[in-house]
């Protein structure tokens, strides 16, 4: 977005590898000025996004730019009337960067910066 390569960007995570159940997302309104957190002193900051997706309650992360995750023991489909257990300790996130405003189409790979995932897990 802040280059121009794309009309629209966001990051979604989904818990369990077959059934893709949406656990939460980011939309590139939310993502603007998240890397200042990290980096507020480089002019470049605001072209860029830092954000974190956390499990770890209280003793996580804080601040304007973190989402709670819900626990791994969480019922995604009891509010839809089934039963069907959910991988909720496998999530996925997917980056998206659609729409290049100057060709009405993808951005090409090779002009983005792609998204980099640090997963950090309890010893």
């Amino acid at each position: 977005m802040a280059t121009r390569q794309a009309s629209y960007s966001s990051i979604s995570l989904s818990a369990d590898k077959e059934a893709a159940v949406p656990v939460a997302a980011k939309h590139h309104r939310d993502l603007r000025g998240s890397a200042r957190d990290f980096i507020a002193d480089q002019p470049d900051a605001d072209k860029l996004h830092a954000w974190s997706f956390s499990r770890a309650d209280d003793a996580g992360p804080t601040g304007p730019h973190v989402t709670k995750l819900p626990s791994t023991g969480t019922d995604f489909c009891a509010q839809y009337g089934a039963d069907r257990p959910v991988d909720s300790g496998c999530v996925q996130a997917v980056a998206r960067a659609c729409t290049q405003p100057e060709t009405l189409t993808h951005p090409a790979l090779s002009s983005l910066l792609l998204d980099r995932l640090l997963v950090f897990t309890p010893q």
